[in-house]
């Protein structure tokens, strides 16, 4: 079977043409509250937590869940991985300690949705936001 591709020049191009809005979706305040009661978490405050959490925020939860990272990869594994691109990680009584200030949890919510990543030849981290894999 022959595979064809279809590229567009820019994503608001393919917005005309499809509906991508289920892969942008924003988690809800429910499914926020069900995220932060993930057994691989600690989330002090769940109400703070659903109050920091911003269109950024939101979506990164709703890929995490929809993905399944945290059912897919247990919290060792986790911690390995961040101790092996040095990326500052907290865990307590085996759970991930997501941080009360929006921009530390953002950070970690983009480690767990795997947009983080270093420069090949000066090993600066970047966070991206491209899920586009290299051939």
């Amino acid at each position: 079977m022959d595979h064809q591709s279809l590229r567009f020049k820019s994503y608001s191009n393919v917005r005309m043409i499809f509906d991508l809005a289920s892969l942008y979706a924003e988690a809800t305040d429910a499914q926020i509250e069900t995220f932060a009661q993930h057994a691989s978490l600690s989330v002090a405050d769940v109400a703070g937590f659903k109050g920091i959490a911003d269109q950024g925020i939101r979506k990164l939860v709703n890929a995490i869940s929809s993905r399944g990272t945290l059912d897919m990869y247990n919290v060792a594994a986790i911690g390995a991985a961040a101790a092996e691109h040095e990326f500052p990680i907290v865990i307590e009584h085996n759970r991930i300690v997501l941080p009360g200030s929006r921009a530390d949890a953002k950070k970690l919510l983009h480690f767990l949705d795997e947009g983080f990543y270093r420069g090949a030849m000066s090993g600066t981290p970047y966070i991206t936001n491209s899920k586009r894999q290299m051939n």
